[in-house]
C-alpha cells in the first residue's frame, strides 16, 4: 500500500522542555513517526540537536533576515512557494497559531491540535501576535479539515471562541501515565505537598498560595513545593508567597528535569492541581500513575480527566481548597482510597492510545 505523506510542524516541541503543549506535540510525533503507515515529514524553522529529527525527513523552513516583526510568517510564505509541489496528504499544526495564508501549505488535508478555547476566553492580556492568531483561527476555521481536541470541555470552548462546526472537531484524550510510578514512602524528614503549573494567570497558584496557609492553620505541617516556569504571573505569585506567614516553607522549582520531576511527584504527600480553566490537565494523570492522592479544581476539563479518583472543589473558595488539603492529609484511610483510586485512572490513559486515535483521524480525513 502507498504510504500516508504527513507533515509534522514540530516547531511546538523544539526547546521547550515541561511545556504541556510541547509534550503533547512530542508523544503525537513519536506515535506517528513509528507507524509504517506513514511516510513523515518534519517541518520547523531551526537545525536543533534532537535525535527525534533523526527518525524522518526533515525540512527546516528557509531563514530569513530577522526583522522586527513578522519573520516567521515571510519564512512560512517562502516555504509555501519553495515545495509547492510537496503535495502532503496531511499537515498537521499542533497548537491553534496558524499564520494567515495557512492554507498556502501544500497539502490537501489541515489538522489542528487545539485543547480548548483559552486564547481567546482567558481574563488577560494577549500580545499582538496571539490575537492575530486567535483572528485566523476564527475566521479561516473553513479551510481546516479536523480539529483535535483533548476533551469534551475544550470541545465547548473551541465552538464558543472560535465557531468551528461540532463535525470538525474530534475529541482525543491525552496520555500521561506512562513512565511515572510509585516509590516506597518513607517518612520523610520534610514532607511535602506539590503543585506542577507554569506561573501564569489562570493557573492560579496565588490562589493555591493563600489556601495553603488557611490548611496549615487547620493543622498540616507539609511544605509547598511549586514546580513551574516563569509565564506573566510570577511576580504576584512571589509577592502572595513574600506575604504569606509560612513564606520559608514554600519553594519554587522553576524546572525540573524529567527523573527529578517523577521523584518529586513520587515523593509528595499530595498534589494539588487549582486552575481556573484547563484543556485537560496532565499534570494530574502523572500524579495518580506516581502513587499521590489528588485535590484539583471542579471547573472545565478536570472532572473529566480525575472521574472519582480525586477531591474536587472551586479553585475561587480557597477556605473550601484549604479543607479539602487538609482532609486528605489527617484521613489516611480516605488518602489510600485516593491513592487507588489514581492508579485505577492513570491507566485510562496513555500516548499510545492517543497516537492510534490520531491515525484514525487522517486515515478518516483521506
Amino acid at each position: 500500500m502507498k504510504k500516508i505523506r504527513i507533515a509534522l510542524m514540530t516547531h511546538t516541541m523544539d526547546n521547550r522542555p515541561g511545556m504541556g503543549t510541547a509534550t503533547v506535540a512530542r508523544k503525537t510525533v513519536e506515535g506517528l513517526v513509528a507507524d509504517d503507515q506513514f511516510d513523515v515529514t518534519f517541518v520547523h524553522y531551526e537545525k536543533i540537536a534532537d535525535p527525534l529529527y533523526e527518525r524522518a525527513r526533515e525540512i527546516v523552513i528557509p531563514p530569513l533576515p530577522e526583522l522586527f516583526f513578522g519573520t516567521r510568517f515571510l519564512r512560512f510564505l517562502l516555504f509555501c512557494w519553495k515545495y509547492r509541489k510537496e503535495n502532503f496528504d496531511i499537515v498537521h499544526w499542533f497548537q491553534p497559531r496558524l499564520y494567515p495564508f495557512f492554507w498556502l501549505f501544500p497539502a490537501r488535508n489541515i489538522v489542528i491540535t487545539a485543547h480548548g478555547g483559552g486564547d481567546a476566553l482567558a481574563p488577560q492580556k494577549f500580545s499582538l501576535s496571539k490575537k492575530i492568531f486567535v483572528f485566523i483561527f476564527r475566521h479561516f476555521h473553513s479551510r481546516i479539515d479536523a480539529v483535535v481536541a483533548s476533551s469534551n470541555s475544550g470541545k465547548k470552548e473551541i465552538i464558543e471562541a472560535y465557531g468551528i462546526p461540532e463535525n470538525k472537531i474530534v475529541v482525543i484524550y491525552l496520555g500521561g501515565s506512562e513512565g511515572f510510578s510509585p516509590l516506597e514512602k518513607r517518612s520523610a524528614a520534610n514532607p511535602y505537598i506539590l503543585t506542577v503549573s507554569r506561573l501564569v494567570p489562570h493557573k492560579n497558584v496565588g490562589g493555591l498560595i493563600r489556601a495553603y496557609a488557611l490548611a496549615r492553620n487547620m493543622g498540616i505541617s507539609q511544605r509547598l513545593i511549586i514546580v513551574g516556569g516563569r509565564g506573566g504571573a510570577e511576580e504576584s505569585v512571589y509577592a502572595e508567597a513574600r506575604r504569606s506567614p509560612y513564606r520559608s516553607d514554600i519553594m519554587f522549582v522553576d524546572y525540573a528535569p524529567l527523573e527529578d520531576l517523577k521523584a518529586l511527584y513520587a515523593g509528595a504527600d499530595l498534589f494539588v492541581f487549582p486552575s481556573l480553566n484547563e484543556g485537560w490537565g496532565m499534570p494530574i494523570i502523572e500524579a495518580f500513575a506516581s502513587g499521590v492522592p489528588v485535590v484539583a479544581t471542579n471547573l472545565t476539563a478536570v472532572p473529566e480527566a480525575v472521574g472519582d479518583a480525586a477531591l474536587l472543589v472551586d479553585p475561587r473558595d480557597e477556605r473550601a481548597l484549604a479543607g479539602a488539603m487538609a482532609q486528605v492529609l489527617t484521613d489516611k484511610s480516605l488518602s489510600e482510597r485516593m491513592v487507588q483510586a489514581g492508579f485505577v485512572q492513570a491507566s485510562k490513559f496513555t500516548w499510545d492510545r492517543m497516537a492510534r486515535a490520531v491515525t484514525e483521524v487522517y486515515k478518516k480525513l483521506i
